[in-house]
Order: structure tokens, then sequence, then C-alpha cells
């Protein structure tokens, strides 16, 4: 075999390797991670009703200043279903979008290396319960950031998420 030859198989056999070492960040199962300011961030990546590899549900949690005076920084968290097909390496969602619901989560991913990153940010409406019983609601917001998480449970949904339908959420408790 000349020199030449077994160059373009060692090339070959690299560009496998290579290829090979970025699919697991696309690995179907449960993701955990955390998000700049320290709050968790959880993922499936399941396939979808069309059978397509997407983001099917995820739990968040967050940090947002609100703009009124009680409370001033609002901490809680969010669970949803979701699908966001992953194309090229990235996919992105947004929930809340539908208008009818007091939140909106603009989330991106990248899928190209590991551990997963992406960007969020979170706008949530709070009844304002200062003074007892409501009487106004607060609007409360967190800045863009970027998280990063990593495959916890290949084929697996992750850990204490819920199997949501899209557009569906489930709020936990804030943490104030």
């Amino acid at each position: 075999m000349s020199s030449l030859r077994y160059s373009t198989l060692a090339i070959v056999a690299l560009s496998a390797m290579a290829w090979s070492a970025a699919a697991p960040a696309q690995t179907l199962g449960g993701y955990s991670g955390t998000t700049a300011d320290g709050n968790t961030i959880t993922f499936t990546v399941a396939k979808d009703s069309n059978n397509k590899v997407a983001v099917t549900g995820m739990g968040i949690g967050y940090t947002a200043k609100c703009r009124g005076t009680a409370p001033a920084t609002y901490n809680s968290g969010i669970g949803f279903g979701a699908d966001a097909v992953i194309k090229s390496e990235k996919a992105k969602y947004t929930a809340g979008a539908g208008g009818e619901e007091y939140y909106y989560i603009p989330i991106t991913f990248d899928f190209a290396s590991s551990p997963v990153s992406g960007t969020i940010s979170v706008r949530v409406a709070i009844l304002d319960m200062s003074k007892g019983a409501p009487t106004k609601t607060e609007f409360c917001e967190s800045a863009t950031q970027a998280f990063t998480a990593t495959l916890t449970a290949p084929s697996a949904p992750a850990a204490g998420l819920p199997d949501l339908a899209p557009g569906t959420a489930l709020e936990t408790p804030s943490k104030q």
C-alpha cells in the first residue's frame, strides 16, 4: 500500500472518529445542568410525535428581578412540555409564546459540543401578595444568560421531570 493510501485512510479514520465524538451531544435521554446564575436546568431529548429528535420537556429554576415593590426578586421554577426539533445540532423554543400564559421563556440549544450549551431568559407575571389578598401583578425578568448541560440518563427522561404535552406547564413553589 502506498503512503498516499495510508494517509487517505488515516484522514478518513480521524474524520469518522471526530464525527462520532460529536454525536453523543444529541443522545436521547435526560440532560441536567446550570445557568450562569447557578439555577438548575433539565431537559429531555427524545423522538417527538413526528419521530424527529427534539427537546420534548424541560424543567428550569430561575431568579427574576421584579419591577415593582414586592418581591424585589422572585425565585421559582417551572416545567413544561416542548417540541424543539434539533436541526443541524441546534434547537430553539419559546415557552409561553401562545399568549395565554403568564410567562415567556425563550431558549436556544447548541448540541455541537459536550456539554450542551445555550441561552435562556425568563419573563413572568406574578401576583403581588405583599398586602394580603393580591391587588396587582408584578412583572419579573431574568437576564439572558448562558447555560450548560450534560447527559445524565441516556434514553430516560430527566430526573423529576414529568411527561408533559407541548404547551403544558407545571410551576414549583417560590423559594422566597
